[in-house]
């Protein structure tokens, strides 16, 4: 029999100070959260399932349901050695990894029989099965073996974000609950900071009376069960997948090669995810807000920070229930920042991922100017892109043309896409926009010259990107008259 046990073993990746990172385990994690930075990993998938994960065990040991009681839990500084330890001591049993009769977040008897997968279907930025090729060279012929602290993250990511569509050894498979939308978390000075300010106290799901999170709740492995939600500790370890981990021996060490997997329990239609925007359709409806892959996550700023209610658009919870709590002085510190993770899907792929962390400045979320202000640097940055876009796609028209005749629409595209002008032109702004926010954080008084730096910036990159297009044809025979022509 192979163990491990998660509250025992070093797999949880953190920062600690200016260290390197670091492996601790669950208890360590929580019961040193004040003295630990952020989740630090290279899938952001990883990052933002462990979170949430951690996130379920706050809530069930520190539950807070009222305001007075967030406060306290927040001024306390962190979390209670002695309630972590008697907690985790009731269910130390279900934390283990490969335990006999229920190993933590899978199936002992799994439908899919004796049938098994490579493990590299578990890693998400992986290729296996209908996964493409995008983010690494192993396939299922060629498995690379996951130790169990990687086999541990990864399967936490997998019932997060795995894709729907596809047959499995039940149902088709659907979406996990964060494959659709565009997820924020509030990230302070401290990983106990950050548990806390994400801790909800109305999450806007029901709770029936009977929810658990799933290590309490073995029940919620089953697939009959397939759209049925105990509450809100239930969907932040929602099953969905029915997976289980094949572990074995090679050279001495223990590694998970093999996987069995199938569809889980889906979500009721009404649920929507508490740590993410939605844009009001009147005739639609709640939609969820995506990532779109020609489309940094700055690039929507605005949408974002959203902190209140509207006909339009209704914010993340937890980014809506910090401001209300920075209003009634509660919160001391200022400066939070966001972290926005999403993912592009077609059909069962996973195409790509975003993640970027913003800055969150809440004392000024709220405050209409500074709303108003973020969303005219940004349009102006907009017009300057679409100002780009025209002159580039007049060089390329003029260049593609022969004797009068029109350039081909689909060729010109292309050739428009190899310069990459565009590509440069808002990687050149990232940084800025971010400073520029930080500043009017500092010193709202400033907002005014913030904002005319920023138009400068924008001209600025304007003008690199142009001479770059300039210098890439004016060599060229018909160079010089398609630049006259862009010019007009």
């Amino acid at each position: 029999m192979f163990t491990y046990n998660l509250l025992d073993e070093g797999w949880l990746p953190v920062t600690r100070g200016s260290g390197p990172p670091s492996r601790v385990s669950l208890q360590e994690c929580l019961a040193e959260a004040h003295l630990l930075g952020d989740i630090y990993h290279d899938s952001p998938l990883v990052v933002m399932g462990v979170y949430r994960l951690l996130l379920a065990a706050v809530r069930r040991i520190f539950p807070v349901t009222t305001p007075k009681e967030w406060e306290l839990l927040f001024k306390t500084g962190k979390f209670d050695k002695i309630k972590l330890d008697g907690y985790f001591e009731k269910w130390r049993d279900r934390f283990n990894l490969f335990d006999d009769k229920y190993p933590f977040w899978q199936v002992q008897l799994h439908p899919a029989g004796e049938n098994t997968l490579s493990v590299n279907k578990l890693v998400l930025n992986r290729a296996a099965g209908n996964n493409p090729v995008y983010f690494d060279h192993s396939n299922d012929f060629n498995p690379d073996p996951l130790k169990p602290a990687d086999a541990a993250l990864q399967l936490i990511a997998f019932q997060s974000f795995s894709p729907g569509g596809g047959k499995s050894p039940t149902i088709n498979f659907k979406h996990s609950p964060c494959t659709a939308p565009l997820i924020t978390l509030l990230t302070g000075s401290s990983l106990f900071s950050t548990l806390v300010m994400n801790t909800l106290i109305n999450p806007e799901i029901p709770d029936n009376g009977d929810d658990a999170p799933v290590w309490e709740n073995p029940s919620s492995m089953q697939a009959e069960d397939e759209t049925r939600l105990w509450g809100y500790s239930d969907y932040l370890t929602l099953s969905s997948r029915l997976i289980h981990l094949i572990p074995e021996k090679i050279e001495g060490e223990v590694v998970v090669t093999k996987i069995q997997n199938a569809q889980g329990r889906g979500l009721p239609e009404e649920i929507q995810e508490p740590f993410s925007a939605f844009r009001i359709d009147k005739e639609k409806g709640k939609m969820q807000i995506k990532i779109r892959p020609e489309k940094q996550l700055w690039r929507d700023y605005n949408t974002l920070i959203t902190v209140t209610d509207s006909d339009n658009v209704r914010p993340p919870l937890n980014l809506k229930q910090a401001a209300l709590l920075e209003e009634k002085g509660i919160l001391q510190e200022k400066n939070y920042s966001v972290l926005c993770v999403g993912i592009a899907t077609d059909k069962a792929k996973i195409l790509l991922w975003r993640a970027d962390k913003l800055p969150l400045p809440l004392h000024l979320i709220s405050d209409p100017d500074f709303v108003n202000l973020t969303g005219s640097a940004l349009k102006f940055a907009e017009d300057k892109s679409k100002q780009l876009w025209r002159f580039t796609t007049n060089v390329v028209r003029e260049m593609l043309s022969y004797e009068g005749d029109k350039a081909e629409k689909n060729a010109v595209k292309k050739q428009q896409s190899s310069l990459s002008a565009e590509s440069l032109f808002w990687s050149d702004l990232e940084l800025p926009f971010k400073q520029f926010i930080l500043r009017c954080a500092e010193d709202p008084s400033s907002e005014e010259t913030a904002f005319e730096e920023w138009k400068e910036t924008c001209g600025r990159s304007y003008m690199r990107c142009r001479e770059i297009i300039e210098n890439s044809v004016v060599g060229s025979p018909r160079g010089p008259k398609a630049l006259a022509k862009a010019y007009n």
